[in-house]
């Protein structure tokens, strides 16, 4: 999973920025202003994003509209996941707390809600962004280095005549799977890269060492517990890391 802080072209200051959301513009840190950060590019407007960059604002749906505000760590209404558009090389941002509601700017400014899957308003280019919010290129994460990653679950095909599921997971004990698991179910965890903000990162998400590992489920209740501690896993703001397994 994702936090985004989004960022428009409206001004060209490095620290901050006048972000238009709905009728109002906010003013909202940009984050690092030094280095080339993971962002993304609307395929309809003129809008750029910057993936987990934006100290602690970032753009969430907690109390319903689409706001870029400080968070809690734990909010998964400021989570936001990668759907691929199939035939393209864009993205679709869901939500995680309410997977029905998208980013979009079908009416030029950012929103969140229900999206026509042929919207180009709602179809998202992963780049490359500069400090001051240029554009160096498209993104090492959009698949031309690899397509193995957790948000992408559509590359994936079973190993073990398993179905392929999603993990989020957090520390050494903490996963949640969406799917139905029962005591005895064994997981796999693809080797992939993981989409993360890597601000004290305790691993490489290029290469988590939890990657190429088996585990079986001993508890389901009252949450999953698995027969030995995963790798730990964290970052700075206490993050879930989305992971592509297979359950048999």
């Amino acid at each position: 999973m994702l936090r985004i802080s989004i960022n428009s072209r409206i001004d060209g200051n490095q620290t901050s920025i006048l972000l238009r959301i709905g009728s109002s513009f906010q003013q909202v840190r940009y984050g690092p202003t030094g280095g080339v950060h993971n962002g993304f590019l609307s395929r309809w407007k003129d809008i750029i994003g910057l993936i987990a960059g934006g100290g602690n604002h970032f753009i969430n749906i907690e109390y319903g509209p689409v706001e870029c505000s400080s968070i809690e760590p734990g909010w998964w209404s400021a989570q936001w996941a990668l759907e691929p558009v199939d035939g393209t090389s864009f993205y679709r941002i869901r939500n995680r707390w309410k997977p029905e509601i998208a980013l979009h700017n079908e009416r030029g400014y950012l929103e969140a809600g229900p999206v026509d899957l042929g919207w180009w308003s709602a179809q998202w280019m992963l780049i490359k962004v500069n400090g001051d919010g240029s554009v160096v290129a498209p993104s090492a994460v959009d698949g031309s280095t690899s397509n193995r990653r957790g948000d992408n679950p559509s590359v994936f095909t079973p190993e073990h005549n398993g179905r392929i599921d999603q993990a989020s997971v957090r520390y050494t004990d903490q996963i949640s799977i969406p799917g139905q698991v029962s005591v005895g179910s064994r997981i796999y965890f693809f080797p992939q890269e993981v989409v993360a903000y890597t601000e004290s990162i305790s691993f490489d998400p290029k290469n988590p060492s939890i990657c190429g590992q088996t585990f079986t489920i001993i508890e389901t209740t009252p949450f999953l517990k698995l027969d030995r501690p995963m790798p730990m896993m964290y970052n700075a703001v206490n993050d879930y890391f989305g992971f592509v397994i297979e359950v048999y």
